[in-house]
């Protein structure tokens, strides 16, 4: 008896017949019985089997072939093998018949073109699963707008290639199965609005129980996921936008219970809905990172996003961060933005962006190249930097910033304007900082607790840099701090901050380092502290302007290799001097081929390793209505020349100037080039002017005295010695100046003390600055009533010196100042009509 493949309604049966296997022995297209009595005694056999289960069940081999037409699968044979891909084409259905096992051989797949309509019952299930215990198969999967039907299903062991059951473009209800031990339990690709919401079970899924690729509104709710323990978590969408997790999962025994790519965006519906225990990590929604090339808004969903990889925002996206949303980092993690990142928080609900680990910190908001940003009540912390800022423009705006190491780090901007209110609270080196930018203004910024050396805001290689007047800076161990290569604006004038932190001396110039480019440092208002070694290079420029002064904390010094220029006044002069009374710096040293030109400018108390107040060393330095004292040594001329005009050298420890061997002294030649060399030393011999190998024209000098006998006491040369240089020092001056002594030269007469000024003049202080009294001189043209007043820099007055009327002529007004402090003061002329004004700088 011959039993042939049977057909019903038109569809063709897989089961009692057909290929398959009993016992091992191969039956190929039927089996042949010779009588009714092997017929019956085969039927007995073959229900003993069935009745005891066990391997002797026959198979049903399916090899490798495409289905143009509906096949079924029944369960009179129950147990169908798979052994090459099989191919349900796009007009037929594959019906796998209830209590069916479904056995592939490794790398076999059943691939949906069409429609597989695999449905169990409670009590006879459907089984995919491996042919071996150890083998691997490649799932089941919907292509192309396939569809289908899974019903009480175990889909087990699909491990290569994918998921126990893999959905592309297809329409596939999944209801009552059960996955387990697959790569994925369900891959989801290319699949828009997937509602995935009747009851599921995942359990031991390598690396996620439902994975969403590139899909739009899924819906998953009543899934009971457990034990996946790979990369990617209980659910986990990639490129997936509006996804929605139910409230009726049991996602628990995960890795993570759900996750997403940065290019990923869960529902608001989602909110309250992501598991907080019951899994490995479970303090938020797993973001792994990725590239978000697409715009898309994160909501605020109870819990954090777990931010464990680098991400980046493209240059085409925009990432929205709803209010009371909090972004949380793994140890180091950044996220780039080259599009656009809003932070959208507000007063009741900032966002935050923090780090994961209580003892750790991750790295920085990193806009960059071209992307823009604004960020709104927002908390940023924990941070190298909270925000990095290169060549973008992002708008900060009522944000709090703390315990990062740099609130926000700028690079390579040019014209930032951070003037919306901010705060910034215990950043480790500063609140704002500027690096490579140009034209920065910061204002209305509170600053405070920058405990480490860079200060509140720091400026590193900027230029023209403005500090507003709306700022707090307070609580920090700098207010403001800058590096050699920076140069503040003059509009900075007066608000840095001289008060409330722990330095509150002036501008910190810190880290030290090379001057590469042309600077000029304007009077701020307050000193330049100069915390670092500085060194002008062979290409740059440094100018001072009038009223600078540079205050050197111990042992700096300034090094210029390429050109050094003060511009002082009378009544703006620059002062180069100590931090402090007790501090020692090492003095200003010019080197191999430097220039300088130092008009109205005091260098002083330069005593730390021989200190020199100026140093030479082939360099070609000029002084005009300088002052140098209180140094080691006033000037050191190594190697060079040292040029002098109306400038006092005196009060100087060891020597006034020292020329050394090859070097060269350029002094005055008339009464209006006059220099005063005295008391230098403490007065002993020799020590005013030390000669070198070259002979010295030091005529027009004032030496402390007129007797000529003394004055050669005071230089040290060898008259005697005709290999030695010679200080010619005849004519010199009495101390006004005004008269000629020795030489040869007569006495000069006095000027016409009748001759009265034609002009109101203001002539400035002299000394400036000074210890412990200073002239205020002015002309008066005619007789006037007179008002002449001290203020500090408060515009507090703190002495009237004239009030009334005054004859005409030459004044002079000597102002010695007893109980005051060391300082900048203002003094205030009021003669008849005319007004004047200027600065005086008092140094104890």
């Amino acid at each position: 008896m011959n039993m042939p493949t049977r057909w019903m309604a038109g569809t063709r049966v897989f089961g009692f017949g057909g290929n398959r296997r009993l016992l091992g022995i191969q039956a190929s297209g039927g089996i042949t019985m010779s009588s009714s009595r092997t017929s019956l005694t085969f039927f007995l056999v073959f229900f003993i089997l069935i009745l005891n289960h066990g391997a002797a069940l026959a198979e049903v081999i399916h090899p490798g072939e495409t289905y143009a037409e509906s096949v079924t699968w029944t369960n009179i044979d129950p147990v169908h093998v798979v052994t090459g891909n099989i191919t349900v084409g796009g007009d037929a259905t594959l019906t796998i018949q209830p209590g069916c096992l479904v056995k592939f051989e490794s790398g076999a797949t059943i691939s949906i073109y069409g429609n597989l309509q695999a449905v169990g019952t409670s009590g006879l299930g459907i089984t995919f699963t491996s042919r071996e215990a150890d083998g691997a198969w490649s799932g089941l999967r919907f292509l192309s707008e396939a569809i289908g039907t899974l019903e009480h299903c175990t889909i087990e062991r699909a491990t290569q290639g994918g998921g126990g059951v893999s959905i592309a473009g297809a329409d596939v209800g999944i209801a009552s199965c059960l996955f387990r031990n697959n790569d994925y339990g369900i891959y989801y690709s290319i699949t828009d609005n997937v509602n995935l919401s009747a009851a599921n079970t995942f359990t031991d899924n390598i690396f996620g129980g439902v994975y969403f690729s590139v899909c739009a509104n899924p819906y998953v709710d009543n899934q009971t996921i457990t034990g996946t323990t790979g990369s990617w978590g209980g659910l986990f969408f990639h490129e997936t936008s509006n996804f929605v997790v139910g409230a009726n999962n049991t996602i628990t025994g995960n890795i993570w219970a759900v996750g997403m790519t940065l290019s990923s965006a869960p529902s608001p519906l989602s909110a309250g809905h992501i598991p907080t225990s019951g899994n490995t990590n479970n303090d938020g929604l797993w973001v792994r990172g990725g590239t978000q090339d697409n715009d898309y808004t994160w909501p605020d969903l109870g819990v954090p996003y777990i931010i464990t990889y680098n991400g980046t925002v493209g240059p085409e996206a925009t990432l929205d961060i709803a209010a009371g949303a909090s972004l949380l980092f793994e140890d180091f993690v950044t996220l780039n933005i080259y599009g656009a990142l809003n932070g959208n928080g507000t007063v009741a609900d900032p966002v935050l962006f923090s780090r994961r680990n209580e003892a750790g910190g991750w790295q920085d908001l990193a806009f960059r190249g071209g992307s823009t940003g604004r960020l709104e009540h927002c908390v940023i912390e924990h941070a190298t930097n909270g925000l990095y800022i290169r060549e973008a423009e992002v708008v900060v705006e009522n944000c709090l910033l703390r315990h990062n190491h740099y609130g926000i780090y700028y690079y390579q901007t040019t014209g930032t304007h951070l003037e919306t209110p901010n705060t910034f609270t215990d950043n480790v080196m500063a609140g704002v900082c500027f690096s490579f930018c140009t034209d920065p203004y910061v204002d209305n910024q509170t600053v405070t607790g920058g405990t480490d050396n860079l200060g509140a805001l720091f400026f590193s290689h900027t230029t023209g840099f403005r500090v507003g007047s709306g700022n707090t800076l307070t609580g920090n161990s700098w207010a403001v701090g800058m590096n050699q290569s920076s140069a503040p604006s003059p509009l900075s004038d007066v608000p840095i901050p001289s008060a409330g932190n722990t330095n509150n001396d002036g501008l910190r110039v810190a880290q030290g380092g090379v001057l590469d480019d042309d600077r000029t440092w304007p009077d701020v208002g307050v000193p330049y502290i100069m915390t670092a070694n500085v060194s002008v290079s062979p290409d740059a420029t440094l100018d001072l302007g009038a009223g600078v002064s540079l205050l050197f904390d111990e042992s700096m010094k300034l090094t210029v290799y390429g050109t050094l220029n003060g511009h002082g006044t009378a009544t703006d002069p620059i002062l180069l001097s100590r931090r402090t009374a007790t501090t020692e710096w090492e003095g200003l040293a010019f080197r191999g081929g430097s220039t300088g030109l130092l008009r109205h400018t005091t260098v002083e108390h330069a005593t730390e390793s021989n200190g020199r107040g100026i140093y030479l060393d082939g360099a070609q330095v000029d002084l005009e209505n300088c002052l140098l004292t209180g140094n080691d040594t006033g000037a050191y001329v190594y190697g060079g020349t040292l040029g002098m005009l109306n400038t006092t050298v005196t009060g100087n420890q060891q020597y006034g100037l020292y020329l050394f061997g090859n070097s060269h002294l350029d002094l005055g030649s008339s009464l209006a080039e006059w220099n005063d060399i005295h008391t230098n030393g403490g007065g002993a011999p020799d020590r005013d002017l030390r000669n070198g190998d070259n002979d010295v024209d030091a005529t027009h000098v004032y030496w402390g005295s007129v007797d000529g006998a003394v004055i050669e006491t005071l230089i040290h040369h060898r008259p005697d010695d005709a290999n030695r240089g010679l200080v010619h020092y005849g004519p010199w001056l009495n101390a006004a100046h005004d008269t000629e002594y020795g030489g040869g030269a007569s006495p000069v007469p006095d000027p016409d003390e009748d001759e009265l000024p034609q002009i109101f003049a203001a002539q400035g202080c002299v000394p400036n600055p000074f210890n412990p009294a200073t002239e205020i001189r002015y002309d008066l043209p005619a007789s006037c009533h007179v008002r002449l007043e001290v203020l500090d820099v408060a515009g507090r007055r703190v002495a009237t010196l004239a009030d009334g009327v005054q004859t005409a002529g030459h004044k002079a007004v000597t102002w010695q100042p007893r109980d005051l402090p060391s300082g900048v003061y203002f003094y205030r002329l009021e003669a008849g009509e005319n007004r004047a004004r200027g600065k005086v700088l008092l140094l104890k």
